[in-house]
């Protein structure tokens, strides 16, 4: 038998990062020139060569024509046959390939696939519609996988719910967010000058891959995956504590400044009842000896805050055993946008990485937690709504407030 050779182009490390974490459902939102196109030609080609069959879905069937010539042209040698009209490619594998416009949500309805494939989601109009009443039941016969790729167009729309909402409802489902600065083929200085010359919300979406919606932007928008890794307790080191206060939860961050312009969030700890005696208590299980250094919510001085004549921090300080000079606080709460400044100014600048297995809550928070740029404040008008809570968020920028003065002074922020 003849041996035939494709030649194809090789993926870069965030491609092949997203194929060894890949799950069966899959949604992938990534700024423009990332490498979509490729990807979703290599996930298409290999299921075909294996002999199984592939459903392509785009916006529209002027979407769709460009991966079907670059198919038609890296397949050209191993096509049994092709159907121009409706755009169909079958391998001397028996693998095939079928493409599809959501245009209308019922193309492709009735047929069965091992893996599907959903292109530009955001721009289909019909796309929420297609995937339950078409694209999702293609996959029952087979058990197959699917693979949703878009640059995202706002933050409530139905492909950053399968993005945001369904890896934590589903064990079979992964999403990621990656930027154009992760495909080593665009040069960091071309997407820098795109950052200095294009709007500060097309370029975080365009290019960052964030959902955005223009009525509320993310509080920290500086943050970033870089901030995210592994920092561990030093004993050695006074270890920071910033508080902030609510009926439930009360919340407490804590970490340590190994050095100048550096800071390590190691963990997170809260109670679900305004029980000040019990986070203490598991602050102290968690980090016996510690030299304690503290901030947080400066409301918790207020003599009402548990009973008349008891503060939150009176009684921290008697649980805690903590001398005057351990305690820190601000004459009153920095404003949302002075905070909003002094935090992303101090994640643009500064070495600052969060715990990824002891804070998620925080890096959530960080990620998600939504401002006002018209108001000028963190939105808080539904706690039901875990992304204006800010829980975690404000005990960040409290503590920023209060043990990065230094830094914010050399930034030109006091």
């Amino acid at each position: 038998m003849k041996e035939i050779t494709l030649k194809l182009l090789k993926l870069h490390t965030a491609q092949q990062q997203v194929l060894s974490e890949a799950k069966r459902f899959n949604v992938l939102r990534i700024g423009r020139r990332w490498g979509k196109t490729e990807l979703a030609k290599d996930l298409s080609i290999n299921t075909m060569l294996d002999g199984c069959s592939v459903g392509y879905w785009c916006p529209t069937y002027k979407d769709l024509n460009e991966v079907w010539l670059e198919l038609k042209y890296v397949l050209n040698d191993i096509i049994q046959s092709k159907n121009e009209q409706l755009k169909q490619i079958t391998l001397i594998t028996g693998g095939k390939i079928d493409f599809w416009s959501m245009e209308e949500p019922n193309s492709g309805r009735g047929r069965k696939y091992k893996r599907a494939i959903v292109d530009e989601a955001e721009k289909a109009l019909k796309f929420q519609e297609a995937w339950g009443q078409t694209i999702r039941p293609t996959l029952a016969d087979y058990e197959g996988d699917c693979w949703i790729l878009s640059t995202p167009k706002g933050k409530k729309t139905y492909f950053t719910e399968l993005a945001e909402e369904n890896p934590r409802k589903y064990d079979n489902w992964m999403s990621w967010t990656l930027s154009t600065y992760t495909n080593p083929y665009i040069s960091k200085k071309e997407i820098d000058m795109m950052r200095a010359q294009m709007d500060d919300f097309e370029f975080r979406q365009e290019i960052l891959a964030e959902s955005l919606d223009r009525a509320a932007l993310a509080f920290a928008f500086t943050f970033n995956d870089n901030h995210i890794g592994s920092c561990t307790w030093d004993a050695n080191l006074e270890t920071l504590l910033s508080f902030d206060f609510n009926k439930e939860p009360v919340t407490c961050i804590v970490a340590q400044k190994p050095e100048f312009n550096k800071l390590n969030v190691v963990d997170e700890i809260y109670v679900k009842q305004a029980d000040i005696d019990e986070l203490c208590d598991r602050i102290k299980a968690k980090y016996p000896n510690a030299l304690f250094i503290i901030t947080g919510d400066q409301t918790g001085e207020q003599s009402t805050a548990i009973k008349k004549g008891m503060t939150y921090y009176r009684k921290i300080k008697e649980n805690l055993k903590l001398t005057d000079g351990q305690i820190k606080l601000p004459g009153k709460n920095p404003l949302h946008r002075i905070s909003r400044i002094e935090v992303n100014s101090l994640l643009n600048k500064s070495f600052i990485i969060f715990d990824e297995k002891s804070c998620e809550r925080t890096i959530w928070d960080m990620k998600n937690v939504e401002y006002d740029p018209e108001k000028l404040k963190i939105i808080k008008d539904n706690r039901s709504k875990e992304e204006q809570r800010a829980d975690f968020l404000d005990c960040f920028r409290y503590m920023c407030h209060t043990f990065m003065r230094d830094e914010l002074k050399i930034l030109g922020i006091s």
